[in-house]
């Protein structure tokens, strides 16, 4: 899969997951959290921390998206990219992006 950003760059994706809430739960501005509430996208090895910040770093690039999975498209309107973080481990690296709803 592949991430599309804006400025047509993409960021290689390993996989991803939607998280929805249940039983009520509600954000910090006690807002009810409901279905896709937050995307969480692995980024590919093949991808730095470095260059993952780097190409969602430039203006714009964080909002108006498109994920790729062959011929499928997923359009990311009124999402944006809120997150990414590194976790290391003394084997591995994973990358995740973090989406939330504008």
């Amino acid at each position: 899969m592949k991430l599309v950003l804006k400025n047509k760059q993409e960021i290689q994706i390993e996989s991803m997951n939607n998280a929805h809430s249940l039983g009520g739960f509600k954000n910090k501005n006690g807002n009810a959290l409901d279905y896709d509430s937050i995307i969480n996208l692995y980024v590919g090895q093949n991808e730095s921390f470095t260059s993952v910040k780097a190409k969602v770093s430039e203006e714009g690039n964080n909002i108006g998206f498109i994920l790729k999975r062959g011929n499928e498209k997923r359009d990311f309107e009124g999402w944006k990219i809120d997150v990414i973080t590194e976790e290391l481990s003394d084997t591995s690296k994973t990358i995740v992006i973090k989406l939330a709803k504008i």
